[in-house]
């Protein structure tokens, strides 16, 4: 877990090993920020590709079951002339 500095702690610093602390306190904040956006990329990224892939299923089983339909509006139509 990441430990946010107090003022007192950068206060007691001397102006040179201030800067540095800052310095790395901020590399380390970027880093988890740069991870805390990935994550979220990559996950909406999933969510994406789930809604497509059940988007396309969802397709596919409609054209499925439309042709399924058709078939029996078809046989229906013919044993109606016979």
């Amino acid at each position: 877990m990441l430990r946010l500095p107090t003022p007192m702690t950068i206060w007691k610093l001397n102006s040179e090993s201030k800067c540095r602390f800052i310095i790395r306190h901020l590399k380390h904040l970027s880093i988890i920020y740069l991870l805390y956006t990935y994550t979220i990329n990559s996950l909406q990224e999933m969510f994406e590709k789930r809604r497509r892939r059940r988007e396309s299923h969802n397709a596919v089983e409609r054209r499925r079951r439309d042709n399924i339909n058709e078939r029996i509006q078809g046989e229906k139509k013919e044993n109606q002339f016979r």
